[in-house]
């Protein structure tokens, strides 16, 4: 499984976003269309057993920004603090607090985080145990 799956799997319905839950995605993509745009906005990439959270942060450094993962749920969150309006005309960049959540299938691992030009990426993996994964069986005459 080569192929490279770009979601947005924002639903109003779901206050937390799913990762490892394939069985979803079709569910939640047929849904995607009728979905309410949430902040900020992210993408959910998989390419075989490794997902990306792809987080568009602009204007924000990774010292802002709070990554963690607690039972099986990876948060994201930011807090605003005051800022200076001297000197600006308009203020077009979303600047606000937020707190998204991603609950995690038993069998995911979070693996990096990393922030460059304003994109959070942060890297998952599926850990199949051995006992899980598929082995070849030999026919015997």
């Amino acid at each position: 499984m080569n192929s490279k799956l770009l979601l947005d799997l924002t639903h109003p319905t779901f206050s937390n976003s799913f990762v490892g839950f394939d069985r979803l995605f079709n569910e939640l993509i047929g849904q995607q269309q009728r979905s309410i745009p949430n902040y900020p906005p992210y993408n959910l990439i998989q390419d075989g057993y490794t997902y990306t959270i792809e987080m568009a942060l602009a204007g924000l450094t990774e010292k802002d920004i709070d990554v963690e993962v607690e039972d099986k749920t990876l948060r994201i969150s930011y807090e605003k603090s005051e800022e200076s309006n001297e000197g600006v005309i308009h203020r077009g960049l979303a600047m606000r607090s937020f707190n998204r959540s991603f609950n995690l299938a038993d069998d995911i691992e979070v693996k990096k985080a990393s922030f460059k030009n304003g994109l959070l990426s942060i890297v998952m993996e599926r850990i199949i145990p051995d006992e899980k994964k598929p082995r070849k069986i030999k026919i015997s005459k």
